[in-house]
């Protein structure tokens, strides 16, 4: 039996958006996997103010409930304590599933703070990284990912103007966050 690839996509998800749930279902489809591991930041590894690490799990639990067996949400970095670097939570799954192989799933807009990351260099040498276009490109035959920003959301959600953030969320999503009231100024 052959092992089992999954991708492992990380992030704060604060607050999750259709920009990912775009970017996993392409990294699905695009690369050789065969699951797609969501995996909210317990700790983030900059320090970053987030929303409790709870909401931000059942914010993802939310948004791919129904999009089928081959996106897991995980609360391995919770579960486990890890500090929120990368190469730690990818270390730590391969020995603890050692029958499977992990890559890593990332946004082409994190690719220039990659050599900023702890250990990348080891990080690119013990799995694969696969990359996932998310810039403005304006060429129509270069396929990217919507911008969606999440510092824009909460900023927008914050000021509670007008409801265009409801746009950029799924409506569990967006439901979850106006009956937790979270990112209110």
């Amino acid at each position: 039996m052959r092992a089992q690839r999954i991708g492992y996509f990380g992030g704060s998800f604060n607050p999750l958006h259709f920009g990912h749930i775009f970017a996993a279902s392409y990294a699905l489809l695009k690369f050789p996997l065969d699951q797609i591991w969501i995996v909210p930041s317990y700790q983030h590894p900059w320090g970053k103010k987030l929303v409790s690490f709870e909401h931000r799990y059942n914010m993802c639990q939310e948004a791919f409930s129904g999009l089928g067996s081959s996106f897991q949400v995980s609360n391995w970095e919770q579960s486990e304590d890890l500090d929120g670097k990368t190469i730690h939570s990818l270390e730590k799954a391969s020995q603890q599933h050692p029958k499977s192989h992990f890559s890593l799933i990332m946004g082409s807009d994190l690719v220039h703070e990659s050599s900023s990351w702890h250990r990348f260099s080891d990080l690119k040498k013990q799995f694969p990284i696969y990359i996932v276009p998310r810039t403005q490109d304006l060429n129509p035959e270069h396929f990217t990912i919507p911008d969606i920003s999440s510092s824009a959301l909460r900023q927008s959600i914050s000021q509670q103007k007008d409801k265009s953030w409801t746009a950029q969320v799924p409506l569990s999503v967006q439901e979850y966050i106006e009956a937790h009231q979270l990112y209110q100024a």
